[in-house]
Parts: structure tokens; C-alpha cells; sequence
């Protein structure tokens, strides 16, 4: 007798996480390269389909985005530093609350609001930024810039992940003095992964000032998006939105 085929026979693990997060084994195939062996992974940049091994660039860092940002939600809760900074903020400016609303209701819905609009002022700037930067050492058209910014921006976002669940256990009082050790590591990583990413022939100074301006031009790309989510927050809760 022949066993009946189930529905599902050909889904597996593979396809959860893809359902998840965009990613699959061959995302975490290419993250790990990226770690190990960045350079390889942006050698198959180069190719139209990634060497038909590597998943693209932009698809590892929106998928890692989506998850970063999920859990910055965690910020938000009433005693995070995150909530009782901007609470303070709010107490300093003297801005005239909204009716019925007091500053830490505003602080709580001004996070959930900057962590809902970042990531797309995130992605709009890194954009902006991969097509303006051409510090590669080599001619690079314009897919191929946004490939490789993205991909050195990939494993600065997978260190910042167990990073940010740390931002809830922050006092306000610490807050930014813990912000600024955070900033720092993720510009040393990105620096390390550009370094590691450009070619061998290159000499090493002009490896390290090139991965350096790298590193610098994706912390300023997500300063901007920072930046500008909070000031829209802002505007948003104060005007009663």
C-alpha cells in the first residue's frame, strides 16, 4: 500500500525561518562567511545572482533590521533608560503637554514611535549613503555600491542584537555613556569587516583609511535616521498624534 503524500512533506526548518525573517540556511550561510570570510562573500557580489551561494546584502540587513527592531520595543517599558531620558528631555524643553497627557506618557509613546520610523529612515539613508560612497578602491557601479555597503553594515547588526536587549536593564542615568560604548563597537566592527573586505593587492594604509571612512559613512547614515525618527516622534506626540 502507498502511504499517502502529506501536504506538507516539502516544507521544512528552512522554510520557517524564511517565513520568519527572510532568512534561510543560506542567509546564515552568508552571515557566517561575512564573519569569516568577508572578502569571499564580496567577491560574489560582483555577480549577478551571488555565485548562486550567498544571499543578497540587502536582504540579511532588512531581515536583521526587522529583528533588531522588534526588540527595541523591550526599550519602551516604563523604567528603561530609553523612556526616562526622553521623559527628561520633555521635563527640560518646557513644552506645553498635551491635555490629559504627562511627560511619561509622552516619553513612552515618543519610543514606540522613533523605533516604528527608524528603520525606515535607517534603510532610506544607508541607501542614500551606498550610492554617494565610492571608497572601494575600484570601480563600482551603483548595485554594486549598495551590495557592499550593506554587507559591511551585516555584522555590526548581529553584535548589536544581544547589545540592544542590554539598553532595557540601563539606568537613564548610564544611558548615554552606555549608548556611546555601542556606538563605538559598532564602528569598530564595521571598520573590521571593510578592512577584511577589500582586496589583498591594496596597500595597508589604504585598507585602513577606506574601511574607516566606510565605518564612518554608516554611522553617519544611521545617526541621520535617528536623528530624524526622534524629531518626528516628537512632533508627533506633542501634537497629540
Amino acid at each position: 500500500m502507498i502511504a499517502k503524500k502529506r501536504l506538507d512533506d516539502d516544507l521544512g526548518l528552512n522554510d520557517l525561518m524564511e517565513d520568519f525573517f527572510g532568512l534561510n540556511i543560506r542567509g546564515l550561510k552568508s552571515i557566517f562567511f561575512l564573519f569569516v570570510r568577508p572578502r569571499v562573500y564580496m567577491r560574489a557580489a560582483v555577480r549577478a545572482d551571488w555565485a548562486g551561494r550567498y544571499t543578497p546584502s540587502l536582504r540579511l540587513w532588512v531581515s536583521l533590521m526587522a529583528v533588531l527592531y522588534f526588540f527595541q520595543f523591550f526599550w519602551a517599558g516604563e523604567t528603561s533608560g530609553t523612556v526616562l531620558l526622553l521623559e527628561q528631555q520633555f521635563a527640560d524643553r518646557g513644552d506645553v503637554l498635551p491635555a490629559g497627557t504627562s511627560a511619561a506618557d509622552l516619553a513612552k509613546a515618543a519610543a514606540n514611535w522613533q523605533f516604528t520610523l527608524q528603520p525606515f529612515f535607517a534603510f532610506g539613508f544607508m541607501f542614500i549613503a551606498a550610492t554617494l560612497w565610492r571608497g572601494w578602491g575600484q570601480a563600482t557601479g551603483f548595485t554594486l555600491r549598495e551590495r557592499l555597503l550593506f554587507a559591511v553594515a551585516v555584522p555590526s547588526l548581529v553584535v548589536s542584537l544581544p547589545t540592544v536587549l542590554l539598553f532595557g536593564l540601563v539606568s537613564a542615568a548610564n544611558y548615554v555613556t552606555y549608548g556611546i560604548y555601542f556606538i563605538l563597537s559598532v564602528f569598530a566592527m564595521n571598520w573590521l569587516t571593510a578592512y577584511r573586505s577589500l582586496p589583498r593587492a591594496m596597500p595597508m594604509r589604504g585598507r585602513a583609511w577606506r574601511s574607516g571612512a566606510t565605518a564612518l559613512v554608516i554611522g553617519i547614515a544611521m545617526s541621520f535616521a535617528n536623528i530624524l525618527a526622534q524629531s518626528i516622534a516628537t512632533l508627533i506626540v506633542l501634537g497629540g498624534g
